[in-house]
């Protein structure tokens, strides 16, 4: 699930390779299908994308007093920006939606790269049992848990401090390069 997110999020460049065993594609298929029943689609979608908007946020804010500040104290931008968050949140499940398909082709695919047939029956049979079931469901959710809130909240922290003077360094590191190139391009 922390997948789609990052991959919606952060956009995603998939190489694809077929995976040459139609039997451990359709177990790997069937594992995907029970960690993500139907009926239980929109809300662990729901739940993973909002937790993950908020928890990034809330490291934004932590990393940035005064960010916080106007929108603790201006409530007209605390307005627009949560109406703002609502949007990137609605967009990020719509696209989530249209793309379900995809999402179950692409991680069943990796489960059929990844394990053998005999380990996917296995994560199978035990996704059909109560416990499995029970932990299919709960994993989706895992970033609405505090703990790992707070994980993700400090490692957005961390990235938004040091933002400002990573792209600056990019920058010095591109100079030379854009230098080059219009040297090159004004000599054609």
């Amino acid at each position: 699930m922390i997948a789609i997110v990052f991959a919606l999020l952060f956009g995603a460049s998939p190489v694809q390779q077929s995976v040459s065993d139609p039997q451990r594609l359709e177990k790997a298929r069937e594992v995907v299908e029970l960690s993500l029943p139907v009926d239980q689609r929109e809300a662990l979608f729901s739940s993973v994308v909002t937790a993950f908007i908020g928890n990034m946020v809330a490291g934004i804010a932590d990393a940035e007093p005064e960010f916080r500040e106007v929108l603790d104290t201006e409530p007209e931008v605390r307005e627009a920006f949560n109406a703002f968050l609502e949007r990137q949140r609605d967009l990020a499940l719509d696209d989530i939606r249209a793309t379900t398909p995809e999402y179950i082709q692409a991680f069943s695919s990796a489960y059929a790269r990844a394990f053998s047939l005999k380990e996917l029956t296995d994560i199978a049979a035990f996704l059909r049992t109560p416990s499995g079931a029970r932990f299919a469901v709960a994993s989706a959710g895992l970033l609405a848990d505090p703990d790992v809130g707070a994980w993700q909240r400090q490692v957005t922290e961390m990235g938004q401090r040091r933002q400002a003077e990573e792209v600056g360094q990019l920058m010095k590191e591109l100079a030379p390069i854009f230098e080059r190139h219009k040297d090159t391009d004004s000599d054609s």
